[in-house]
């Protein structure tokens, strides 16, 4: 948008970009930003209902904040009356919830208010908009400690983190209980079953901060079938192979072709080493043997909290070992394995208080030969 387009929204925005209207601009002559500034007036209105947001909400002309008047009705130009507007257009558009509710949840005094806008609006004006305003919060009042949280538009969209994420989940957040697709494409190259309680725990996995940022994009990669397996790369690559690098190395008589499932759990290079560190890690025949290709590639579910996340971690570096071992042409091997596990995990255990934890609840020794 060049800085023409910038100052025709500015100016139209009563000085505050943040409380746009698209009944400021003529659909027909100005199109493009009417539809900019009616996209963001629904922004506004979804933002005011995300969390605890509606305490500091614009008030003017906002959906989400109504009164009962023979109809449902705005604070608007017809609430608040020609005089008015004409005197203090600009403060009146700009008011916020904020305004009319202390912090903790009580009503403003009258004259308070009076003194802090200056707005000179009659007493009962004032009780109707503030009864407005404690209703609005009481609706949206929420339960859970995270959802307590209170940001307001001009933050919101300021923030540095970049991206349009926290946009689109507050637009048209996604209804619970689905599976993303990256994750069911993932699922169905594993053989595997994934739902939405276990796509949490897989989708949390590359955001772990004590893991490397090697290990983290490989995971990130392997999750959205980006990563680079010769099946996939001969699809782009002219004459590249689509046989397993460790059987290619073997020269295997027989040819498999190197995908997800093959590569990290059904190559005759890659079982044995999976299965010996599985093993050596549990150290118990009988939990050993209840780990299955759903585990090693999806997550675990046993009564043991502590022992779930750990298992979930080894299995992840376990599938970085052998991916290391593909990039550098090498066979995987079961005591090499065992040092890179510990290497790994003794490094975790000392910078994560969670993993710390866990270990030491969990009864596992990564110590041991």
């Amino acid at each position: 948008m060049d800085d023409n387009w910038k100052l025709r929204l500015y100016s139209k925005s009563l000085g505050d970009i943040f409380n746009l209207r698209s009944e400021f601009f003529d659909k027909n002559t100005e199109p493009i930003l009417f539809s900019i500034a009616e996209s963001y007036e629904e922004l506004i209105f979804a933002h005011t209902n995300s969390k605890e947001n509606c305490r500091v909400a614009y008030l003017y002309k906002n959906r989400s904040v109504f009164f009962l008047y023979l109809r449902f009705r705005m604070f608007d130009d017809e609430f608040f009356g020609e005089e008015l507007m004409t005197r203090h257009q600009y403060r009146i558009r700009n008011l916020k919830i904020n305004d009319f509710v202390n912090a903790n949840g009580t009503r403003t005094a009258y004259a308070d208010f009076q003194g802090a806008t200056g707005i000179l609006c009659t007493e009962n004006k004032f009780m109707v908009i503030s009864d407005a305003c404690l209703a609005l919060i009481n609706r949206n009042r929420k339960d859970n400690l995270f959802d307590k949280t209170v940001c307001d538009i001009r933050t919101f969209m300021c923030r540095v983190k970049q991206g349009s994420k926290h946009i689109r989940k507050v637009l048209g957040p996604a209804p619970s209980g689905t599976v993303p697709h990256n994750l069911m494409k993932f699922a169905e190259c594993a053989e595997i079953v994934i739902d939405s309680t276990a796509a949490v725990v897989i989708k949390g996995l590359w955001g772990k901060s004590y893991l490397d940022n090697s290990t983290r994009t490989f995971l990130f990669k392997l999750h959205n079938n980006t990563l680079g397996i010769n099946a996939r790369l001969s699809h782009f690559v002219r004459n590249h192979s689509r046989i397993c690098t460790f059987c290619a190395l073997t020269r295997n008589p027989v040819d498999e072709d190197e995908n997800i499932l093959h590569l990290f759990f059904q190559c005759r290079h890659t079982e044995p080493v999976v299965l010996g560190l599985l093993s050596w890690f549990v150290d118990n025949d009988d939990e050993y043997s209840r780990i299955t290709r759903q585990n090693f590639f999806g997550t675990f579910r046993t009564v043991s909290t502590p022992k779930n996340i750990l298992m979930q971690l080894v299995c992840a570096l376990i599938k970085k070992y052998i991916w290391d071992c593909k990039l550098r042409f090498c066979l995987p091997d079961l005591g090499c394995g065992k040092d890179f596990l510990k290497e790994e995990l003794d490094r975790i255990v000392c910078q994560s208080t969670k993993i710390r934890k866990a270990y030491d609840s969990s009864e596992y020794n990564m110590y041991r030969e």
